[in-house]
């Protein structure tokens, strides 16, 4: 018998996790060294967090796109953004790829890290999702202590 509570939990973290999901404030010198562009497209970036966090994940998606298309230089939270709303609209491998950006520029982002192995654990990749939370680690950042532990339980061998 399959449990479909845990997955179905999993889920449901990882849908709150893409509304919560931010960076800590820039500090104004690094704001300021931001290209213009790039300084307008957060604003279109705000908007997409904002419409994520209300579930229109269409909406979101239109404003993500923007903000990284005006933008010459797009930091980690943009693609951890976009990451959230693919993942909203179940499409899986265009998340994977937007989290696996997310953790190029930023290895230490926990939230990206997290996202991608939930996704990872939710297609039954547990090996993978084992991999990122180890690198995340590795990294400095700070996991999901459920999901690793969920991840941990399949890859154990029955005895």
């Amino acid at each position: 018998m399959r449990r479909a509570a845990p997955v179905l939990a999993l889920a449901l973290a990882l849908a709150s996790a893409a509304a919560t999901a931010q960076e800590p404030a820039s500090a104004p010198k690094a704001e300021a060294a931001r290209p213009e562009a790039c300084r307008e497209a957060d604003a279109s970036l705000g908007k997409a967090k904002e419409l994520l966090a209300r579930k229109d994940d269409e909406g979101a998606l239109a404003a993500i796109e923007a903000a990284k298309k005006g933008c010459p230089e797009p930091t980690a939270e943009y693609f951890l953004v976009h990451g959230d709303v693919l993942a909203g609209l179940k499409r899986w491998n265009d998340a994977v790829m937007q989290y696996h950006e997310a953790l190029r520029i930023k290895p230490a982002c926990g939230d990206a890290a997290n996202a991608l192995a939930r996704v990872f654990y939710l297609s039954r990749r547990y090996e993978q999702a084992k991999v990122v939370l180890r690198n995340a680690e590795a990294a400095g950042a700070t996991v999901d202590a459920e999901l690793k532990k969920a991840v941990e339980a399949k890859l154990e061998k029955p005895k």
